[in-house]
């Protein structure tokens, strides 16, 4: 059901990459990094800049070892631009998530919109769309969404 995490897996063993976290870490850091490859690519394609801020965020927020973080921003954003079900990445994050990881994500989110120096209005509300997803509320939202200046939103 983790097609990023088999993924992983396969490219892994072939890379001669040793998967130094557990299995469920590891899952859930696959579907965080689909999740980012989704905003990221709102636009239908990923820049350099985002995959190095999905990378940095997988590997900063979740302790997630450089090689294996790289690996995984890379099939996350290979899968995205493929297509991938958007209701199993939510519905797979919000699972093996507590609601305080899902705000704090909400925010890495914003962040990855905002790689480029310019949050898209597309881009923000495919965060809204994705805090609805993951059962958080409003104020959850707009407590990301502040994280982000009004001159990177467009509102200035």
């Amino acid at each position: 059901k983790n097609t990023i995490y088999y993924q992983l897996v396969s490219d892994a063993k072939e890379k001669g990459v040793k998967i130094t976290l557990d299995e469920q870490k590891i899952r859930k850091l696959c579907f965080a990094g689909g999740l980012m490859a989704k905003v990221a690519a709102v636009d239908s394609e990923i820049s350099d800049d985002e995959k190095s801020a999905i990378k940095k965020y997988l590997s900063v927020l979740w302790k997630l070892p450089e090689v294996e973080a790289e690996l995984v921003a890379e099939i996350s954003c290979q899968r995205i631009l493929k297509g991938i079900d958007y209701y199993r990445l939510t519905r797979g994050f919000c699972e093996c998530t507590n609601y305080n990881e899902r705000r704090v994500f909400l925010a890495c989110l914003f962040q990855i919109a905002n790689a480029c120096k310019k949050t898209s209005h597309d881009e923000t509300e495919e965060i809204r769309t994705i805090s609805q997803s993951l059962k958080l509320t409003h104020s959850d939202f707009i407590a990301a969404k502040v994280t982000i200046s009004d001159e990177d939103l467009g509102l200035v």
